[in-house]
Parts: structure tokens; sequence; C-alpha cells
């Protein structure tokens, strides 16, 4: 786990996937696990894939999940 600084729209891309259950992980991991992350400011890497909505996210939110990946 890392502790980035996430801007604005990596927390609101990161919500509207969780929203809709994207990026491969069900609704139901997804809107708690990226809840409390954007609330927190975490990404827990393992298991994460963001693909489809990569492009939305600053390059300090792609750093942190492209370190791990």
């Amino acid at each position: 786990m890392a502790t980035i600084d996430l801007t604005e729209e990596d927390i609101r891309v990161l919500q509207h996937i969780a929203e809709r259950g994207e990026a491969g992980i069900t609704t139901d991991r997804a809107v708690p696990r990226y809840r409390v992350l954007a609330k927190a400011g975490l990404l827990e890497h393992q298991a994460v894939s963001l693909d489809a909505e990569w492009f939305g996210l600053s390059d300090r939110g792609r750093g942190a999940l492209g370190d791990v990946a």
C-alpha cells in the first residue's frame, strides 16, 4: 500500500469506476474499496486494473498504479 496525493479528478474517476463496477472489478468489491481509498488518499495496487479509465487519472494517479503493475 502506498500513500499518494490524489487530485480531485482522480477521486472523481475512481468513484465513477466504482459506481459502474468497471475494469473487471465487481461493484460489491469496487464501491467500498474506492470510496475508502479516495477518502484516505491510498491505493491498494493488488488486483486493481483501471485500463478502461486510465486516461482519466492524473500523472500521479497513473504512476501510483503503474508502479506495481
